[in-house]
């Protein structure tokens, strides 16, 4: 019987704690194709960018040593790579149970080593999907691993150090909408929604609904 991702697999939700023993995420790459382009195409973005991103797309992928993932190109899985300590989140999205499985913990922000050290302006939205999609349109975005978590106070005083204004992108639901508040009280961030009468709660889904032109408008 072959085992299973409700089995092995790891809810975003759950908090890794440091003192925890690792979990082991062992990956087998394999080539980009058609259907990457078109998933990946709808938030406009291109395999050439996702790869200096270190999106990985897989053929395998194993949880402390037993295999649970087989490629089908109706239900692909993508690695994020943070290279540190191999630390890894893998992304299936059309999984209807376990969209994300990973052995990352709440210190490492999903882009941060892509911001520039210094400028002007920072939004910090809630996943690497959005983060790709900002970042493509010109903008500097991190993300932490789960909408709700609170803002480490540390990690906020650095960023303030390097980034002059600071939005909170988060999506337009209650729990967005409930962390946003908690976070930008505590931290004087500016809070930012996509408008809940375009029926999108996110940029992904708004830059797929709207294209890359209106997006820009929009965050503009």
């Amino acid at each position: 019987i072959k085992p299973t991702m409700n089995f092995y697999g790891i809810e975003q939700k759950i908090k890794i704690h440091k003192d925890n023993p690792d979990t082991k995420i062992s990956i087998k790459k394999r080539e980009w194709n058609q259907y990457d382009k078109e998933y990946w195409g709808q938030y406009c973005l291109d395999l050439e960018f996702l790869t200096k991103r270190h999106v990985i797309p897989l053929q395998n992928f194993w949880v402390n040593d037993k295999l649970v993932y087989w490629y089908n190109a109706y239900n692909p899985s993508y690695c994020y790579d943070f290279k540190k300590d191999k630390k890894r989140k893998i992304y299936s999205p059309y999984s209807k149970e376990y969209k994300f499985c990973t052995n990352v913990n709440n210190d490492v922000w999903q882009g941060e080593e892509f911001l520039p050290w210094v400028d002007e302006i920072l939004i910090i939205t809630k996943s690497y999907k959005d983060v790709l999609v900002l970042e493509k349109l010109g903008y500097n975005s991190v993300a932490p691993q789960s909408e709700s978590i609170c803002f480490d106070d540390i990690k906020m005083s650095t960023y303030k150090k390097r980034f002059k204004i600071i939005y909170l992108l988060y999506d337009n639901d209650e729990t967005g909408k409930k962390y946003s508040k908690i976070n930008c009280d505590k931290h004087d961030l500016i809070p930012i929604f996509i408008p809940e009468e375009s029926n999108c709660k996110d940029t992904s889904d708004y830059i797929k609904s709207n294209g890359k032109s209106k997006t820009i408008n929009l965050i503009n």
